[in-house]
């Protein structure tokens, strides 16, 4: 806890800047608004999922959040954008792939040869682990050809000399936020993330014990967090400090909102505040392995709490 403390009392002493945090906080809270009022989450995914507009489609929103969040804070005067050319490449580019991958759905045609009692198991699993070929390969291409000599390593992602009691008081404090909110509206109606009964059905076809396909299950979706934390703290912030400075922290922040659309409306509120946190400690500490272990957590306890819970 000391840690996150000292690092986020460094950033409000020096780098930050409440009229641009008001701008971006007012812009996440109208996107909330106006995807709320229209549902326009709930009407791509419902017409578009599995087909292949939702690529142009994914890309177009996100594209279009992005660099409006960064034009705001532009025609804000507090940030001064350096070689935009370059970041206007590399910032599309990430971002085209970052769609891509969210809504990656290549997968399927091994999904519905597969045997019947797995399908859905098997869906989940190849959604999760497929980041690491529409996301992780992807963005260390870029790394290494365009940002190698420009970053320290690979958007952050370093794990070795993790000392861990640095980030226990946190871990502990998380479980207990994460317990007293699976009791907010629409949380414990949305975790579990998949019901336990696949676990079972799959297992019992598979003639292997059922705690192996829930363990399989939980570690693809753990391992999910580690792109997430890879595109929108490293990427969009480690890897964007050269060109928007302090300032990458909050366009990032914004995105992730709209990334949570179609999740309980506490969680996409929640997500500009958690974001911009682990936004905070990946520009401070150059490295995204606090986002990564708050954020396995988090969605581990989510998970946890959310079968316990079950009536």
């Amino acid at each position: 806890m000391k840690f996150l403390v000292k690092t986020l009392r460094q950033h409000f002493r020096e780098d930050f800047s409440l009229t641009a945090f008001i701008a971006m906080l007012l812009f996440a809270g109208l996107l909330i608004v106006l995807n709320s009022l229209f549902s326009a989450e709930q009407f791509v995914t419902q017409k578009f999922s599995y087909r292949y507009w939702i690529y142009p489609i994914e890309t177009g929103k996100n594209l279009l959040v992005y660099w409006s969040s960064v034009a705001l804070l532009h025609a804000l005067g507090t940030v001064k954008i350096r070689e935009w050319r370059r970041f206007l490449l590399l910032g599309s580019l990430a971002i085209l792939i970052y769609s891509i991958y969210s809504v990656f759905y290549s997968y399927i045609c091994v999904v519905v040869h597969s045997p019947a009692p797995c399908r859905i198991w098997l869906h989940y699993v190849s959604e999760n682990i497929s980041g690491f070929i529409t996301l992780g390969l992807p963005m260390f291409l870029i790394y290494r050809l365009w940002q190698k000599n420009e970053l320290n390593s690979f958007y952050g992602l370093h794990l070795n000399q993790i000392v861990w009691t640095r980030y226990l008081d946190v871990i502990l404090l998380i479980v207990a936020v994460m317990y007293g909110a699976m009791y907010l509206p629409g949380i414990q109606e949305y975790y579990p993330i998949l019901d336990s009964s696949y676990f079972r059905v799959c297992a019992d076809y598979l003639d292997v014990p059922r705690w192996l396909t829930a363990i399989g299950f939980e570690l693809s979706y753990l391992i999910d967090f580690v792109w997430i934390e890879l595109f929108f703290r490293g990427v969009l912030v480690i890897g964007m400090v050269r060109y928007l400075g302090k300032h990458a922290i909050l366009p990032m922040a914004v995105l992730y909102v709209v990334i949570h659309f179609g999740k309980p409306l506490p969680e996409i509120i929640s997500s500009f505040f958690g974001g911009y946190i682990l936004g905070v400690v990946a520009y401070q500490t150059q490295n995204i392995r606090a986002g990564i272990i708050l954020h396995v957590v988090l969605a581990f306890s989510a998970e946890l709490f959310g079968y316990l819970l079950l009536d």
